[in-house]
């Protein structure tokens, strides 16, 4: 977690998870002066796909971490992204965010709405572990949930069809 500081400046590397035998890495280069955030986002590695690239904030809640989204990022060229934005320090991305409340970061590919989270980093690298179990966790309920309310139609389809 990032101080309220006038001036503060920090590197966060992101882990790649596996995807296809290939493990994309990059880094995400943070500066911020008073109150505005420059973002230098680096990725490498990446396999060049249709699907659109997505830049989310990691968030401590009482369950866990959860990530936040914050803003699309560019088409990977030849499978590197390399990409600078600029924010509010106070409303990143105007997602009424402030930075301070952010523990890390993510990268995910989007089909369809649904991301898939290819990188992960963290200010703490000894809380990245965590990080990483809880995101691809709630991930993956997420998933299990709607699959579960789309049986439950199902099942409510075929209960009404044959009353």
């Amino acid at each position: 977690m990032i101080e309220n500081l006038p001036f503060t400046r920090f590197v966060v590397i992101l882990k790649g998870i596996e995807q296809k035998g290939k493990i994309p890495f990059g880094y995400v280069k943070i500066q911020a002066i008073v109150d505005t955030v420059n973002f230098e986002i680096v990725i490498q590695g990446l396999e060049e796909t249709e699907d659109k690239m997505t830049f989310w904030g990691v968030v401590k809640k009482s369950d866990g971490y959860s990530p936040v989204f914050l803003t699309a990022l560019s088409k990977p060229q030849k499978g590197d992204i390399v990409q600078f934005l600029s924010t509010s320090r106070f409303n990143l991305f105007k997602s009424s965010l402030k930075l301070s409340d952010l523990f890390g970061f993510a990268v995910a590919k989007e089909k369809k709405g649904e991301p898939n989270f290819i990188l992960i980093g963290s200010f703490d690298d000894s809380s990245l572990y965590e990080m990483e179990r809880d995101i691809l966790r709630s991930f993956e309920k997420g998933e299990s949930k709607k699959n579960g309310d789309k049986k439950d139609m199902d099942n409510h389809d075929e209960k009404k069809r044959w009353k």
